[in-house]
């Protein structure tokens, strides 16, 4: 009988709420990990934040160690100094690794790694970053793509952009759509619902709505520029509801600039929504207008159409492509054109009904549990072995169940048995890390 696949998934970027979208990405797919009988061997690296709340819900025969912990950091000591590992602890011999992230981390550099890369935003887009930040994401890119057994994508497009831009072969990247958090794929409950919108002061008020952080490629000044179109020629514009983080100077600049223009009654920026009142707002909109200028997938066009929400899309990037046919699509640069759209769909109820039963046609084509088995399926190819024969649970284990923790002197101080020794250490191996890598830089 052939042994089991050894796999580890790189999961230590995953602090609550720095992730973005990427950290609800990777919850979907550990609901999925964690309700699949037992398949390979399987270690997560995790933030040590989440520890405890995974050990709450992981299988037992999932692994779970934290990114902060004492042996992970002396593995990474005892390679850079040469000496070989004792081979007593599994965990630390892995077959393949999974990042993410779109990124290898140094200590998994030796592991055949397939890699998750979404899009290439910072080299189409490069004046969206500042020079640190994009000559980061741009290494991080080519490394991956250099060092990678295989890299996985979200979309057609962005397997197209990546293959392009970074220069290898096409079949060397494979797709992964994404779908709906589970979130959306609840019974509606009108009363509920009705509940979350009136708690936003948005009864009987008709709205559309922006679910995109303040970001300048999510084009929010091209939407308001509609508004003030629709205002000028004389006609009744939605107020516009715009969720997402609203923090840093770009986001200043556009709320000040809004406050001062003709449509600032319209234009409502709420900040971060709790994913459970999402759902509602959603559903009580006339339409999603979503006319960002980038996205290698663009997750509020499937929310949308779960939910019965017309949507109105750019026609650029990945959104035609998940949109497929079921939305109205605008040109992003076009603020007539997305005025126009915004008109059609509030006044025309025979539109809005068509793309209400398109758009959750179209959603049903999108699945978790696809975009889980597309992933086992790139992780099993990278090894060479064939896909594995994939059992769901029906739900995710909820008994409290700890890891299997081993033996050696490094898990038991991990488990801080010694904590401040283990402090002490930690000081000083994070030291000697940020010697060897500013050396590295230097050389």
């Amino acid at each position: 009988m052939a042994r089991p696949l050894r796999l580890v998934i790189d999961l230590r970027w995953m602090i609550p709420g720095t992730a973005g979208g990427l950290e609800n990405v990777a919850w979907c797919f550990l609901e999925r990990l964690f309700s699949a009988r037992e398949f390979a061997d399987i270690t997560l690296i995790v933030p040590g934040e989440l520890v405890r709340r995974l050990r709450m819900i992981a299988p037992a025969h999932i692994r779970l160690t934290s990114r902060d912990s004492f042996q992970w950091d002396m593995s990474w000591l005892l390679q850079r100094i040469g000496v070989r590992q004792a081979r007593d602890c599994d965990r630390d011999i892995f077959d393949i690794a999974y990042a993410m992230n779109g990124r290898i981390h140094p200590d998994l550099m030796s592991t055949p790694t397939v890699v998750m890369m979404a899009d290439l935003q910072h080299f189409v887009l490069p004046q969206l970053f500042d020079l640190a930040e994009q000559q980061d994401r741009a290494q991080a890119s080519i490394e991956a793509a250099r060092c990678a057994r295989l890299l996985l994508t979200i979309s057609d497009f962005s397997r197209s952009e990546i293959a392009r831009i970074l220069k290898i072969p096409s079949d060397q990247v494979l797709v992964a759509h994404l779908a709906p958090d589970a979130v959306f794929e609840r019974e509606n409950d009108r009363s509920a619902e009705e509940a979350i919108v009136a708690r936003y002061g948005l009864s009987d008020t008709p709205y559309c709505l922006l679910p995109a952080q303040l970001w300048q490629h999510k084009n929010h000044s091209a939407v308001i520029s509609a508004l003030e179109i629709i205002l000028a020629q004389g006609g009744d514009a939605p107020l516009l509801i715009c969720t997402g983080a609203d923090s840093g100077s770009f986001a200043e600049r556009l709320k000040a600039d809004t406050a001062k223009s003709p449509v600032a009654a319209h234009v409502r920026f709420l900040g971060r929504v709790p994913r459970e009142d999402q759902p509602a707002l959603y559903a009580g909109a006339r339409a999603l207008v979503f006319c960002s200028l980038y996205e290698g997938f663009g997750m509020p066009v499937v929310e949308a159409m779960a939910m019965g929400c017309p949507v109105i899309a750019a026609n650029s990037s990945a959104l035609p492509e998940v949109a497929g046919g079921a939305a109205i699509l605008v040109s992003g640069d076009d603020p007539t054109a997305i005025a126009a759209a915004i008109r059609q769909v509030s006044t025309d109820d025979a539109l809005r009904a068509r793309l209400i039963v398109e758009g959750l046609r179209r959603v049903a084509q999108f699945s978790w549990q696809r975009h889980f088995e597309d992933v086992i399926a790139a992780l099993w190819r990278a090894d060479g072995r064939g896909t594995p024969d994939l059992q769901m649970r029906s739900t995710v284990p909820g008994k409290f169940s700890l890891p299997v923790l081993g033996t050696s002197l490094s898990a038991r101080l991990s488990e801080s048995i010694y904590p401040k020794l283990r402090r002490e250490l930690l000081m000083h191996i994070r030291r000697l890390r940020k010697s060897f890598y500013g050396a590295r830089d230097r050389g």
